[in-house]
């Protein structure tokens, strides 16, 4: 089965990269995980500011930032993993197109769960993931 393990960095993407390493036998074997980040795109102006170099150093930061703590999960369970990073202004859209073009089984996500107002407001991207993927999303909070 091959899983894409969308991550962010934040404390719920790695603790959904534990529940992965320690659920890994619930699925068919063998498991390939894809560590993916869907990085925000910065302001056009700002990249053209930057220059071509410091914005694509820029963004490889951010996703190794993004990739480091599910990495050092995947790796101490022995679980062998890629990694891919795009970069857009839509992380849902991102994700459900390389789910697609990845020929994954599954998208597994964290979520972070914001209080009702500021889902309202903000939307949430596991919801959004959900609503546009062709692959079966499992969320795990």
């Amino acid at each position: 089965m091959k899983i894409l393990l969308a991550v962010d960095g934040s404390k719920s993407s790695t603790q959904t990269a534990s529940w992965i390493a320690k659920h890994s036998a619930l699925f068919a074997a063998p498991v390939e995980i894809v560590l993916f980040h869907a990085g925000q795109r910065l302001m056009r102006t700002v990249e053209i500011r930057l220059g071509r170099s410091e914005t694509a150093s820029y963004y490889a930061s951010m996703s190794k930032y993004a990739f480091a703590a599910a990495r050092r999960v995947l790796k101490r369970a022995g679980i062998a993993f890629d990694e891919s990073f795009e970069v857009g202004s839509d992380a849902a859209e991102l994700i459900a197109r390389a789910a697609v073009r990845k020929r994954c089984d599954l998208v597994l996500m964290g979520s972070r769960g914001h209080g009702p107002i500021r889902q309202a407001l903000l939307g949430s991207i596991a919801a959004k993931v959900i609503a546009r993927s062709t692959v079966p999303v499992l969320v795990a909070r």
